[in-house]
C-alpha cells in the first residue's frame, strides 16, 4: 500500500476533481472527527454548490430586508419579506462553475412563528419547473431537500423563492450535491456532521479548530502526515483556506473550510489533500 497522504486518500476511496470554485466536504472524515474517530477513514465524494443570499449572482427583485436576529441560517444573515409590502422573489442560480448532471437541491432558512408556511420554491431544470412548498414556521438551521434534479450551468436553470406568502418568508442559502452519478446517495451533510462540533467548540472545547492551521496539523494524522511534518498557511480567504505541507520530500496542500460558519468564531475542517503540482488523480 502506498502510505504517502495522498495514497492514504487513495487506498481509502476517496476521488479526486477539480475544485472549479466549488466547496466540497469530505463527508465521512467529519464524522470520524466528531466522534473521535483516527482510524482509516473509508470516505465518498460530492460536490457542494452553496449559493448564499449575500452571493452576487442572487437575483432579487422587490422588497428584502437583510437580517441575522434569528439564528440558523448560514453564512452571515439572511433575506426576508414581509407580506403586505408587494410582490417580490429570490433567485439561485446554478452556479456556472457546476458540472451538468444530477443534483439533490436544498435550500436554508430561519424559522419561526411568523414564517410562512407554505413558502414556495421553483426549481427549473432541464424538464421545466418544479413548485415545492415548504413550511418555513419549522426547520431552522436545517438544509432541508426540494428535490433531485438535472442542471446544465449557463442555460437560465436555478432556484426562485415567491415573496407572496401567508407570512414572512426567508431567503437564505441554496445547495446543489452532486453530480450523484454512481454516488447517488451522498447526501449534504455539513450541517449533521459539523455543526455539533461547533457547538462543542462554542462551549470551550476544542478551541485549536478554529485556527485553520492547527486543524490541518491535528487532522492531517488522518491520511498520513506526521505531527513533525512542516506546514504552513499558504492562502485564507472568507470560508476556506489552504495550509502547504511537507511530508517525505514531497509537497501537498491542505484545504481546509468553514462548514458551519463563517468568520473568527466558525470551525475548519480538512476538505481536501493534493499532492503540488500532480494532475488530477483517481482511484
Amino acid at each position: 500500500m502506498n502510505c504517502t497522504p495522498a495514497g492514504m486518500l487513495d487506498y481509502n476511496g476517496a476521488r479526486w476533481r477539480s475544485r472549479a470554485g466549488r466547496v466540497r466536504a469530505l463527508f465521512v472524515l467529519a464524522i470520524a472527527l466528531m466522534m473521535g474517530l483516527h482510524g482509516s477513514v473509508a470516505s465518498a465524494w460530492a460536490d457542494e454548490l452553496i449559493v448564499d443570499d449575500a452571493d452576487p449572482a442572487v437575483q432579487l427583485s422587490g422588497a428584502w430586508q437583510p437580517s441575522a436576529m434569528t439564528p440558523g441560517f448560514y453564512g452571515g444573515g439572511y433575506l426576508f419579506h414581509v407580506p403586505g409590502h408587494g410582490a417580490a422573489a429570490a433567485r439561485w442560480p446554478f452556479p456556472a462553475g457546476g458540472a451538468p448532471g444530477l443534483y439533490h437541491v436544498y435550500a436554508r432558512w430561519s424559522s419561526g412563528p411568523n414564517r410562512a408556511s407554505a413558502a414556495l420554491y421553483q426549481v427549473t431544470d432541464t424538464d421545466g419547473t418544479t413548485p415545492v412548498h415548504v413550511n418555513q414556521q419549522i426547520g431552522s438551521g436545517q438544509w432541508r431537500a426540494l428535490g433531485t434534479f438535472t442542471f446544465h450551468p449557463g442555460t437560465g436553470q436555478g432556484v426562485m423563492l415567491s415573496g407572496e406568502a401567508d407570512g414572512v418568508v426567508v431567503a437564505d442559502a441554496v445547495a446543489w450535491v452532486g453530480p450523484l452519478g454512481e454516488n447517488a446517495d451522498i447526501a449534504l451533510a455539513d450541517l449533521t456532521t459539523t455543526q455539533p462540533l461547533q457547538h462543542a467548540v462554542d462551549a470551550g472545547d476544542q478551541p485549536w479548530r478554529l485556527d485553520p492551521l492547527e486543524v490541518a496539523r491535528a487532522d492531517g494524522t488522518v491520511p498520513g502526515f506526521a505531527a513533525t511534518d512542516p506546514m504552513q498557511l499558504a492562502d485564507q480567504k472568507t470560508g476556506s483556506a489552504r495550509v502547504r505541507a511537507q511530508h517525505a520530500g514531497a509537497s501537498y496542500d491542505i484545504q481546509v473550510l468553514q462548514p458551519a460558519r463563517l468568520g473568527p468564531s466558525g470551525i475548519w475542517v480538512v476538505e481536501s489533500v493534493r499532492p503540488v503540482g500532480s494532475a488530477v488523480a483517481s482511484p
